[in-house]
């Protein structure tokens, strides 16, 4: 068989190596003697089927000097006599197509390398997008929240009736009602939650809105006219600070909805401190039977302020129900004690 290659450009030897690469990528063969081959420069080798190598040789890469190429044909039983020189002759066509295919299987060669490079990077960026998406997740499992609150409290009158007298009792001496113990409460809290659970810190301002009234206090006998009458200033209040601890229970899981919404029933307790504001003046009745109402209104002047403690501890009891609107806003509707009855709503952001 006769087998030709142009030793008079480089392009010839490019085709001749790609050749060979491709073939010793995919598997070991039988080869002619490459080194024979790739040194033949303008000349026609014409090879019998007898002298073909069946030794299986690894094939190796690259230029070779000739004494590696001599021992490599003794050792494949190549005979150098039996080789047939013909000087060779190409015309500007067959050289173009001879530089068309080179190039061809050039690509084909190298290509599927190139992508299995280039299919790397991009195994690698799924990996890591999937371990940060995982990371990612499990550190959502604890969020932060800041909320605003807002409760209206009061002292039920069942409870201000044991120590005090109402209008409905008999021989009561003032004109008017005893008067209702409310409260405004607003202030801001921080939450942490995690695992169903939730510790809140929170600053709150309790505004009195208890107006001026008579109390009479209870004794035994009756004695209707040894009340006082009280008259809280404009900024009497109590300004606190306290930390409660909430356990969730999950109503509606927001898994269920996609993460859209969430329903949880929550209860839970704490411990604050408030600190008085202002004072309350009051008027008390005299020994001649002068009632604290009477001196009022006819314009004495107070007693001064009335003797109270400047701290007060708060037992705070809570339940409700949370709103969760995806993992960014939640609403939290609930009642309890917060040392008076409440019930309120707080609004948070969560990050």
């Amino acid at each position: 068989m006769i087998q030709t290659f142009d030793g008079h450009g480089e392009w010839d030897r490019a085709l001749l190596n790609a050749a060979h690469s491709h073939i010793a990528h995919k598997s070991r063969v039988h080869l002619l003697s490459k080194s024979r081959l790739e040194h033949t420069p303008g000349y026609a080798l014409k090879m019998p089927r007898d002298t073909l190598c069946s030794t299986k040789t690894k094939p190796t890469s690259g230029q070779k000097n000739r004494a590696r190429n001599t021992r490599d044909d003794a050792r494949c039983g190549f005979d150098n006599t039996r080789f047939e020189e013909v000087p060779l002759h190409y015309t500007d066509g067959e050289r173009m197509l001879r530089l068309a295919l080179c190039t061809m299987l050039g690509l084909i060669t190298t290509g599927p390398v190139f992508a299995q490079e280039a299919s790397e990077p991009s195994e690698v960026a799924e990996s890591t997008d999937s371990a940060v998406t995982s990371r990612d997740s499990n550190e959502r499992k604890t969020s932060m929240e800041v909320g605003l609150r807002l409760r209206s409290m009061s002292i039920p009158k069942a409870i201000l009736d044991v120590w005090f007298y109402d209008d409905s009792a008999p021989g009561w001496a003032y004109s008017e009602p005893r008067p209702r113990a409310t409260a405004l409460a607003y202030g801001m809290e921080f939450a942490i939650k995690n695992d169903g659970a939730m510790g809140v810190f929170y600053f709150d301002y309790i505004d009195s809105n208890m107006e001026a009234g008579y109390w009479d206090d209870q004794d035994d006998p009756p004695n209707h006219l040894d009340g006082d009458y009280l008259k809280p200033d404009s900024n009497f209040g109590f300004a606190s600070v306290g930390a409660d601890y909430y356990q969730d229970i999950p109503i509606i899981k927001s898994e269920k909805t996609n993460g859209a919404f969430g329903l949880n029933f929550v209860v839970g307790g704490g411990l604050g401190l408030a600190i008085r504001t202002g004072e309350i003046d009051h008027w008390l009745s005299t020994d001649t039977g002068y009632s604290g109402y009477e001196r009022y209104l006819d314009g004495d002047p107070s007693d001064g302020p009335k003797s109270l403690p400047k701290f007060f501890p708060l037992l705070d009891v809570n339940t409700g129900l949370r709103f969760a609107f995806g993992d960014r806003a939640s609403l939290r509707l609930e009642g309890g004690l917060h040392s008076m009855i409440y019930w309120g709503a707080t609004a948070g952001v969560m990050f």
